[in-house]
């Protein structure tokens, strides 16, 4: 009997989006992103990473589709899935077309026996936005400071011509 992982890979956007999909442990990463690519019918050929994260899915390394640099991190096909998913647990950020952003968090569900068919979907929750959603980027101010754009303003009598202003003249 084959084990496997079953890795739920859940879409950052509003509403539940996501996949259960069925994994053998010796697969790379690289064969994981090519089972999320088609879980979610996204369109091939785009540039994509995953990070490794801490338990506040704070994003840390970067494991690229290829790597760029020689002295870089090794990329997904050298990194396999039972390396970054273990008997405790394992997570991960993916993010696919560094364009739109698409923004994942995998991690382990749970391992399963049987026979499988490798790289399934073993669980499917509502449908891909059209777009990829905005990244909704947080500030950490707790103290609910409001932004002031005029601290930062290098003219503060205002009397400065801007260069590129096409009605600076009139």
């Amino acid at each position: 009997m084959n084990q496997h992982l079953i890795i739920g890979v859940i879409l950052n956007c509003e509403g539940d989006v996501y996949r259960d999909i069925a994994m053998s442990p010796k697969a790379s990463l690289a064969d994981l992103h090519q089972a999320i690519v088609s879980a979610f019918s996204m369109e091939a050929g785009q540039m994509a990473a995953f990070y490794t994260t801490d338990n506040d899915w704070n994003q840390l390394d970067e494991i690229p589709l290829m790597s760029m640099d020689i002295e870089a991190q090794a990329d997904m096909t050298s990194n396999l899935i039972a390396t970054h998913f273990t008997d405790k647990q394992g997570r991960l950020i993916y993010i696919y077309d560094f364009m739109d952003m698409w923004t994942f968090m995998v991690e382990q569900v749970r391992w399963a026996d049987g026979d499988l068919p490798e790289n399934a979907v073993v669980l499917s929750e509502g449908n891909k936005p059209e777009k990829a959603p905005y990244p909704d980027f947080e500030s950490d101010n707790l103290a609910g400071d409001s932004f002031d754009e005029d601290a930062f303003n290098d003219d503060p009598y205002g009397d400065e011509v801007d260069p590129m202003d096409p009605y600076a003249d009139l």
